[in-house]
């Protein structure tokens, strides 16, 4: 399915779109931003790969989760390009209405995206799988576009939000990239982004540089019979329904999640 399958609004125009997914197979879910390191939901399986042609661009904003309304933080979404793809991390869920009514809340209704499902390509060259994707469209409010490296370094480097500064978005996904695929491709805008924002963070707001220098993302644990950071806790439809802004915020704050992800190797 491409973009060009989609109304104005966003909508899918194939009615399929969600039948494969929600068909006796086991839901998949691609993320290629906050989720590689973050998922928020429970998982069994997980692997990274890629999905092809589509280019990741940091033209989406974002005022809870990275920003505030009074300064739009820059965030990604995929573009459709020709011979391109962009590498990720694709999880196996294990309960699909508690992780889509998670990612609904968080991706579309915070967030501003919609999705599509796609074709992901493991790194380990297994079989290709169909996959639900979370993508921000030009259609939708918090839409910026493109703008010059040096833009959007300069939004990245003055915002923040409920999950943290958009610096540490930015530093933590290209430690992902560096990681996990490094030898097997490279993502030129995000690379050139980075770089270019470093560089402007090392000149004029060097103490912001720990953004970069603590950027190693928390490694996603698989949580077969514990909550998203292996919390011995049950999280429901009720909980998440009945308070989405404190569950969005506890799932969000990386060093709470750091401290959880401690205590629970230890216990």
């Amino acid at each position: 399915m491409t973009l060009k399958d989609l109304d104005e609004e966003g909508h899918s125009n194939d009615t399929s779109c969600d039948s494969t997914l929600k068909s006796d197979q086991e839901l998949w879910i691609f993320g290629y931003g906050s989720l590689v390191w973050r998922p928020g939901f429970e998982f069994l399986d997980t692997r990274v790969g890629y999905i092809k042609g589509f280019s990741r661009k940091f033209w989406q904003g974002n005022d809870v989760h990275r920003g505030s309304p009074s300064s739009i933080a820059r965030v990604v979404t995929l573009v459709e390009e020709e011979g391109a793809s962009t590498w990720g991390r694709a999880f196996r869920v294990k309960n699909e209405d508690v992780a889509r009514m998670y990612l609904d809340h968080r991706e579309s209704v915070l967030g501003g995206y919609t999705t599509l499902t796609m074709e992901f390509y493991s790194k380990c060259g297994q079989e290709k799988i169909s996959v639900l994707v979370y993508v921000a469209l030009p259609c939708n409010s918090l839409f910026l576009g493109p703008a010059s490296l040096e833009q959007i370094a300069q939004q990245i480097i003055k915002s923040e939000g409920v999950c943290g500064h958009n610096l540490e978005y930015l530093a933590k996904l290209s430690a992902f990239m560096q990681l996990h695929v490094h030898s097997h491709a490279q993502d030129d805008h995000l690379s050139e982004l980075t770089c270019m924002t470093r560089r402007l963070v090392s000149k004029h707001h060097p103490e912001l540089m720990c953004h970069f220098d603590n950027a190693m993302p928390e490694v996603p644990i698989y949580t077969q019979d514990k909550d998203v950071f292996g919390v011995k806790k049950t999280m429901t439809k009720d909980t998440l329904s009945t308070t989405p802004e404190s569950g969005i915020v506890a799932l969000c704050a990386d060093n709470l999640s750091r401290t959880i992800l401690l205590q629970s190797f230890k216990s």
